[in-house]
Protein backbone atom coordinates (compact mmCIF):
# COMPACT_ATOMS: atom_id res chain seq x y z
CA UNK A 1 0.00 0.00 0.00
CA UNK A 2 2.75 2.57 0.44
CA UNK A 3 4.04 2.00 -2.74
CA UNK A 4 0.60 2.77 -4.48
CA UNK A 5 0.90 6.64 -2.74
CA UNK A 6 3.66 8.06 -4.70
CA UNK A 7 2.50 7.25 -7.92
CA UNK A 8 -0.52 8.83 -7.23
CA UNK A 9 1.60 12.04 -6.44
CA UNK A 10 3.72 11.86 -9.30
CA UNK A 11 0.43 11.29 -11.56
CA UNK A 12 -1.07 14.45 -9.81
CA UNK A 13 2.29 16.63 -9.97
CA UNK A 14 2.82 15.67 -14.24
CA UNK A 15 -1.06 16.99 -14.39
CA UNK A 16 -0.28 19.85 -12.92
CA UNK A 17 2.28 21.05 -14.94
CA UNK A 18 0.63 20.05 -18.04
CA UNK A 19 -2.46 21.91 -17.59
CA UNK A 20 -0.12 24.77 -16.52
CA UNK A 21 1.60 24.83 -19.72
CA UNK A 22 -1.60 24.32 -21.72
CA UNK A 23 -3.17 28.35 -20.95
CA UNK A 24 0.32 29.50 -21.94
CA UNK A 25 0.24 27.71 -24.82
CA UNK A 26 -3.31 28.58 -26.16
CA UNK A 27 -2.13 31.84 -25.77
CA UNK A 28 0.96 31.73 -27.37
CA UNK A 29 -1.50 30.09 -30.21
CA UNK A 30 -3.64 33.28 -29.83
CA UNK A 31 -0.98 35.96 -30.48
CA UNK A 32 0.12 34.09 -33.41
CA UNK A 33 -3.33 34.09 -34.92
CA UNK A 34 -3.65 38.02 -33.78
CA UNK A 35 -0.15 38.65 -35.44
CA UNK A 36 -1.12 37.39 -39.12
CA UNK A 37 -4.34 39.36 -38.69
CA UNK A 38 -2.83 42.60 -37.82
CA UNK A 39 0.01 42.02 -40.49
CA UNK A 40 -2.64 41.18 -43.18
CA UNK A 41 -4.69 44.52 -42.51
CA UNK A 42 -1.52 46.09 -42.23
CA UNK A 43 -0.73 44.69 -45.53
CA UNK A 44 -4.16 45.67 -46.36
CA UNK A 45 -3.89 49.69 -45.50
CA UNK A 46 -0.68 49.76 -47.31
CA UNK A 47 -1.72 48.93 -50.79
CA UNK A 48 -5.10 51.57 -50.16
CA UNK A 49 -2.59 54.09 -49.39
CA UNK A 50 -0.66 53.25 -52.76
CA UNK A 51 -3.68 53.04 -54.54
CA UNK A 52 -4.36 57.19 -53.51
CA UNK A 53 -0.95 57.74 -54.39
CA UNK A 54 -1.53 56.65 -57.62
CA UNK A 55 -4.65 58.47 -57.84
CA UNK A 56 -3.55 61.90 -56.80
CA UNK A 57 0.28 61.26 -58.51
CA UNK A 58 -0.44 64.07 -61.59
CA UNK A 59 -2.66 66.30 -59.59
CA UNK A 60 -0.84 66.44 -56.13
CA UNK A 61 2.65 64.85 -56.55
CA UNK A 62 3.81 66.21 -53.00
CA UNK A 63 0.24 64.22 -51.13
CA UNK A 64 1.29 60.99 -53.41
CA UNK A 65 4.96 60.86 -51.65
CA UNK A 66 3.66 61.44 -48.11
CA UNK A 67 1.07 58.69 -49.02
CA UNK A 68 4.11 56.61 -50.30
CA UNK A 69 6.31 57.54 -47.70
CA UNK A 70 3.08 56.32 -44.91
CA UNK A 71 2.66 53.19 -46.30
CA UNK A 72 5.99 52.22 -46.34
CA UNK A 73 5.83 52.34 -42.59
Amino acid sequence: MFKFIPSFQSFFIANQSQAAASPSFASANNQIKESGRVKSLKLKQAISLQRMAREVESSQPNLAAELRNFASR
